[in-house]
């Protein structure tokens, strides 16, 4: 009976894979994409894990014209069954971004891990998410706030909106985020004015010597040429604390370290210059 049910399903399996194709090459020669979407979209919740990936993939090659899937689709990224939603969403150019849009507004969807990997396949075209993903900054799960301060670096649009968020948050009470935030500052490089005093201040006061070592870090990449950060830099080199315990990694470095490193960058600029 076991290898009976064991053969029925890798038949079912191979069965569908065969469909699948059957379908893709009827609607490229005589029926539109649009039938072969609703054909998968009926067939999605009848089969097992591994063929509905197969299904949502197919989705995503039929790309935009497969609009009708993407309710379905965005479902999935709140639970643990988002892979391989974000990139199937992502190649459909764009056309999920205002369903998204409105649910966010309308608190029908939530922030998860399968969002935020659909905003990061996004790359460039990520801009109508922005707005949102900095209210998650003041979410009140830590974890949340984190990754929202770590994904605004990845993508320095929106300066205007972006900085003075992040410059909020270098006064959260959780390490982790405050040194999302100083990492994502330091990639608004053409943001400087804002960034720069509150990173001085944290380089100097903040209280984890992994945020200040952070902040070092942070002020080379928004001022290279050390003309504003020089001092900060120079007393820094008296700082000799290191992050303790579990958090973060064993191994972190003293802040004077990594002042000694940045004095360094600093002085490799200016021979370059």
């Amino acid at each position: 009976m076991v290898r009976l049910c064991s053969g029925m399903h890798l038949w079912t399996g191979g069965l569908l894979v065969i469909l699948i194709g059957v379908l893709a090459a009827q609607s490229a020669v005589a029926g539109p994409l649009e039938d072969e979407t609703a054909e998968l979209l009926k067939r999605l919740p009848h089969v097992s894990k591994k063929n509905q990936e197969q299904i949502i993939r197919r989705l995503g090659e039929i790309g935009p014209e497969a609009r009708a899937a993407i309710p379905v689709l965005i479902e999935r990224l709140s639970t643990d069954e988002w892979t391989p939603v974000p990139y199937v969403l992502a190649d459909m150019q764009g056309e999920a971004i205002p369903v998204i849009v409105e649910q966010l507004e309308n608190g029908r969807l939530a922030y998860s891990e399968g969002l935020w990997s659909y905003q990061a396949a996004l790359e460039n075209d990520a801009g109508p998410l922005i707005p949102y993903a900095v209210g998650e900054l003041k979410s009140r799960d830590e974890a949340e706030r984190a990754k929202a301060a770590e994904w605004l670096g990845r993508r320095p649009f929106w300066p205007d909106i972006v900085v003075p968020a992040l410059v909020q948050v270098l006064g959260d009470h959780a390490v982790r985020v405050r040194r999302e935030a100083v990492v994502s500052l330091g990639n608004y490089g053409r943001q400087p004015d804002q960034a720069v005093p509150a990173l001085i201040s944290v380089a100097l006061a903040d209280p984890s010597p992994y945020v200040r070592e952070a902040a070092l870090r942070a002020l080379t990449e928004l001022d290279p040429t050390g003309e504003r950060i020089i001092r900060v830099l120079l007393v820094a080199l008296d700082d000799h604390a290191a992050e303790k315990g579990s958090f973060p990694v064993f191994g972190s470095p003293t802040v004077s370290t990594v002042a000694i490193q940045e004095l360094n960058h600093v002085a490799r600029h200016a021979e370059g210059a």
